[in-house]
């Protein structure tokens, strides 16, 4: 499986709305065949080892379903995406190391697609309209 896109070389900033688009691949080239996915997560913590319940960030298609989209019914085939709004992204600067994953739940099975370290930095404008 690889990924298109590495948000390690990317600061995102805090307290903004930003969309995070993956495109999934096979080993073989192909585009990753969503079409018995029937859940995504995106989740960001501080910790690896905290619950679910401690997230920074959980948002899941079933739950969230404009802001966590995969497949032919968000982004099209092969391609995840993740809209986080303001609420979602505020605060982050403050933790030092945030990590993240995209997991599915396909024909019952977990699968987690892609994970790493995200990295936010302070707003400087705190304006909101």
């Amino acid at each position: 499986m690889t990924t298109q896109l590495d948000i390690l070389k990317k600061n995102f900033v805090e307290g903004d709305s930003i969309t995070i688009t993956f495109t999934f691949k096979e080993s073989s080239g192909s585009l990753f065949d969503f079409t018995t996915v029937t859940k995504a997560w995106f989740t960001i913590k501080d910790s690896y080892d905290k619950p679910d319940n401690d997230a920074l960030v959980l948002l899941n298609s079933s739950d969230n379903p404009t802001q966590v989209t995969y497949g032919v019914g968000g982004p099209g085939a092969g391609k995840g995406k993740v809209t986080m709004v303001s609420a979602n992204t505020s605060g982050l600067a403050q933790y030092k190391h945030r990590y993240y994953d995209f997991q599915i739940l396909k024909a019952g099975k977990i699968q987690t697609l892609v994970r790493g370290e995200i990295i936010f930095v302070h707003e400087v404008t705190l304006a909101t309209s």
